[in-house]
């Protein structure tokens, strides 16, 4: 548990992007992740922020796989991928931490856990991903 724990809170950090450039595409090429965490920012329920992070699980997926050849594409999709995280992590760790009094009984909670546990690795690739296109490997 302590090592889910120390894992977590090293992936939750925010993410430290001094590579990528401050300039980033217009507004008007958002995509649906980035609007939609703007018009739930208010709100806080358990399945609004799983949405909310499968929204941005999907939107950082395709940025990645369409990672683009040409230096001046790669760092606005850089740009956008961060984006996507720095709004994806601090609700992913909100919503890692839901305590077991929120569910009706044990096994729902167990099954949550392992839900949530999924969802932490797959941001854990994503953070990983965005990592090594930044440098370029």
């Amino acid at each position: 548990m302590k090592r889910l724990t120390l894992f977590a809170l090293i992936l939750l950090s925010p993410v430290v992007a001094a590579d990528v450039p401050a300039t980033t595409p217009s507004d008007a090429g958002e995509n649906d992740a980035e609007k939609n965490h703007a018009e739930h920012s208010g709100h806080n329920t358990h399945s609004d922020q799983l949405l909310l992070l499968l929204n941005h699980k999907i939107a950082l997926q395709q940025l990645q796989q369409n990672y683009p050849a040409e230096v001046t594409q790669q760092h606005a999709n850089l740009a956008r991928q961060k984006r996507h995280l720095d709004q994806a992590l601090p609700v992913l760790q909100s919503y890692s931490a839901i305590t077991a009094n929120h569910y009706p009984n044990n096994s729902l909670f167990q099954q949550s856990l392992i839900n949530r546990a999924a969802l932490v690795r797959d941001y854990a690739d994503l953070v990983s991903t965005f990592y090594r296109q930044l440098l370029g490997r």
